[in-house]
């Protein structure tokens, strides 16, 4: 079978399996979206006969709501007991004649005073319309529910409702009696009902123009379980009734549902006789869209065969002709064994050729980028490749190897200096130099730049790595001469050795490099081993970096408080938060450690939108209980320059309920005068009433002239000039300084560091206005500071 022959079968039998897919995915889409769109005008359809429903008897509250609230109707009320006659009242006569019922089309109209006793209450029949009493089915029926449907909540109040009565479903309305203003006291209430007849079932069927049906529901009768339900509301209660469709044919649907009773139980079974047109209409649909495709693929099967025959096939018998011609005159190597007598088999020969030469060039390729193009030596990817083959040798051996980084000193100062060109030529000698001092096995390779690494096998100890090490060192630190110069330059190496220091290639590497930055920043022109005092500061520094993104979800962090008291009275004004992380198995870490972290890897923003939930939260319970101080979070640049810091705060504050102007923003200066979001962030919360003081003052910056310009209520005087503070000492001068800065500026200075009475005594004497300090106390666990918060207040 030849390959055109091949594809007029192949693109025949998609083209067919496509018509067959596309029509069973239109159908199972269509149909679905169709059932789902008659569902929704079912329960829609449902949804306004319960709203027909609620219309008519709206209608009812409006007509006897005249009534309700009459004057008249109270004077009735009122003089009612005492009438011999109550038919013969002229209120009555006047008021709820034949033409009274006949017209509003009410069944029953009853009037009770507020202990429940029926004063007036008479149906009317409209066949004989006539009047009589009120049947007591009915009057038990109303007085049953007394609580529901005769209290009311205030005199614009009512009930509204279906009940059931002899006759069937009975629309009933139940209105508080009260004056013509519509204002209370309430002195009894009017009840109305309307007879839900066969005519007013057509009636409702015409509004709805559907087929309805209403009847009470049997207590046998089970609600089926349905998705799709109607909302009724009841006293201001929403409640769901299920609505369920029977599909009697393809044209017609059943739906029903059921209807509460006044006192919102299921009692009626709403029953509409509903057309099936959305349903009808997407068959159609669905048919006449199906009809369009199969034209449309059929005409692109047609398109195709023309297309795949003119542009495809007539082209692979040139290519595979002019292939085989250009193969012809070359020494190719079949490949693959070539089968049929089709078209294709002619291309698969060429394509066999064309791989051949593909996969030399290719391998040649390979060689290249595995090697550094300037140095011809083993490049990264090279030396990691080669370095984790032998790692994996030397793990079964229990061998040690060694990985030296060598990185030359004052590279840069050649380049500038001789030029790039130099510099090159001086790579490519040290290059030649550390292979002259290998052994075999050992591999080399250049990493980048002026860095070299070298795995050393063969190993017998640590010692004979570092005189290994010492060796190339020195080989390296003798002069060069080429070009007509004579350069001398040295090289800093770092030691790392499997397994003691690491047992993956990243990990030596990266450990062999910071021992070559130790060697450099230590003694330069010099090898270095990688110090397990190091490797254990770094690997701790790793362990609390991964681990305070988890801090604050497994409960690690906790907030201490440490009081501020003012100079004069001593009375504790202020609490500071102060965050401590307790990890699981390092304990305590000490803020200097972890806060610097936290703000190199962006964990602060987390931890600070914490810090500042819990602080607000703790600073709002002491109000609670009768604490009435200030809370002082810090916060840093990287939480400022954050785009809704502001925001943050204040929707912190809202949650907690905190008024702002209990919250301080302890801050620094550099913070505060950063040229990012943070001015406009200080700027927008000293506007919301926050308080924003000057942490660590005359440390920084301390420039007077942004000083007087930042947005600042209180500066505090760093504890490095508070520490040492004595008498005739510069510290009392520079704490004078400030505090005298401060005052004329209209800022509260606060001194943090009072360790002894000495220094109170001093800082009070120089006008200080807050003191903070161990001598007052330690931060406090939040038990501890309740504690110490209840002990100040007894004290008084």
């Amino acid at each position: 079978m030849t390959l055109r022959k091949k594809s007029i079968l192949f693109i025949g039998l998609i083209t067919a399996a496509s018509m067959l897919v596309c029509y069973i995915l239109l159908y199972a889409i269509l149909y679905s979206r169709f059932s789902e769109l008659e569902s929704q005008e079912m329960q829609a359809k449902m949804e306004h006969v319960f709203y027909l429903l609620e219309d008519e008897m709206e209608r009812i509250e409006k007509l006897m709501l005249n009534y309700s609230a009459w004057d008249d109707t109270i004077a009735f009320i009122e003089r009612a007991p005492s009438t011999a006659s109550i038919l013969d009242d002229p209120y009555i006569l006047s008021n709820y004649p034949n033409a009274t019922f006949a017209e509003n089309m009410l069944t029953a109209i009853a009037m009770l005073d507020q202990e429940g006793n029926v004063l007036y209450g008479r149906s009317y029949h409209p066949e004989s319309d006539m009047q009589m009493d009120l049947e007591r089915i009915i009057i038990d029926e109303w007085l049953s529910h007394h609580k529901q449907i005769l209290q009311f909540t205030g005199p614009e109040d009512s009930y509204k409702g279906i009940t059931q009565s002899p006759a069937g479903p009975l629309m009933t309305v139940s209105l508080p009696i009260v004056d013509s203003e519509i204002n209370g006291p309430i002195h009894g209430t009017l009840i109305a009902g309307r007879i839900m007849t066969p005519e007013m079932q057509e009636q409702l069927s015409k509004r709805a123009r559907l087929d309805v049906q209403i009847s009470k529901l049997n207590d046998s009768f089970q609600i089926p379980e349905s998705s799709m339900t109607v909302t009724q509301q009841l006293r201001g209660d929403l409640r769901h009734y299920p609505v369920w469709v029977e599909n009697r044919d393809s044209h017609l649907a059943l739906v029903q549902s059921v209807y509460p009773d006044m006192y919102g139980q299921p009692a009626y079974l709403v029953t509409i006789h509903a057309e099936r047109d959305i349903i009808s209409r997407g068959v159609n649909t669905i048919i006449q869209i199906s009809a369009v495709i199969f034209i449309i693929i059929a005409l692109l099967f047609a398109g195709l065969l023309m297309f795949n025959d003119r542009f495809i096939h007539r082209r692979i018998q040139r290519l595979a002709t002019d292939i085989d011609s250009i193969s012809s005159k070359q020494d190719f190597s079949l490949r693959v064994q070539s089968s049929g007598q089709d078209e294709f088999s002619k291309l698969e020969l060429a394509f066999n050729d064309m791989l051949f030469s593909l996969e030399e060039a290719y391998h040649e390729l390979q060689e290249q980028v595995r090697h550094d193009t300037l140095t011809r030596l083993p490049n990264r990817a090279s030396f990691f490749e080669r370095m984790e083959s032998l790692l994996e040798d030397a793990r079964s051996a229990g061998t040690p190897l060694a990985v030296l980084f060598i990185d030359l000193d004052n590279f840069k100062w050649v380049n500038d200096t001789w030029g790039h060109e130099t510099g090159d030529t001086l790579l490519m000698e040290v290059g030649s130099r550390i292979i002259k001092q290998l052994a075999p096995g050992d591999v080399v390779s250049r990493l980048g730049g002026d860095e070299f690494t070298v795995l050393l096998t063969g190993l017998d100890s640590r010692e004979s790595a570092y005189r290994k090490a010492k060796i190339i060192h020195d080989a390296l630190a003798s002069d060069y001469h080429f070009r007509g110069l004579q350069l001398r330059i040295t090289a800093s190496i770092g030691v790392s050795l499997f397994p003691e220091d690491g047992t993956s290639p990243e990990a030596l590497v990266q450990y062999a490099d910071m021992a070559m930055h130790q060697a450099k920043q230590t003694d330069k022109q010099q090898a270095m081993t990688f110090s397990e005092d190091r490797k254990a500061r770094i690997d701790r520094q790793l362990l609390l970096e991964r681990d305070l993104l988890t801090g604050i979800v497994n409960k690690q962090f906790e907030l201490h408080f440490q009081p501020i008291l003012a100079a004069e009275s001593l009375k504790v004004i202020r609490l500071e938060s102060l965050l401590r992380w307790k990890h699981p198995l390092l304990g305590y870490i000490p803020p200097v450690e972890f806060i610097p972290l936290a703000e190199s890897s962006q964990a602060i923003v987390e931890i600070g939108y914490w810090v500042l939930f819990q602080a607000c939260k703790a600073a709002k319970h002491l109000h609670n209980e009768g604490h009435t101080v200030q809370v002082a979070v810090n916060v840093s640049v990287i939480q400022l320059e954050q785009d809704h810091f502001a925001e943050d705060v204040i929707q912190i504050l809202h949650k907690t309920g905190l008024p702002p102007e209990q919250l301080e923003l302890e801050m620094t200066e550099s913070a505060v005068m950063s040229f990012g979001r943070a001015p406009e962030a200080v700027q927008k919360l000293t506007e919301y009433g926050v308080a924003i003081a000057l942490d660590d003052f005359g440390t920084g910056y301390s420039s007077l002239s942004y000083l007087r310009k930042l947005p600042i209520q209180s500066i505090k005087i760093d504890k490095a000039f508070v520490t040492e503070l004595t008498e005739g000492t510069s510290d009392k001068t520079i704490c004078a300084a400030i505090t005298q800065l401060g005052h004329h500026l209209g800022l509260r200075v606060v001194a943090e560091g009072v360790e002894n009475a000495e220094q109170v005594a001093i800082l009070r004497m120089l006008g200080c206005d807050e003191l903070q300090g161990y001598y007052f106390s330690k931060p406090l666990s939040w038990p501890d500071l309740l504690a110490y918060l209840s002990t100040r207040k007894a004290e008084g």
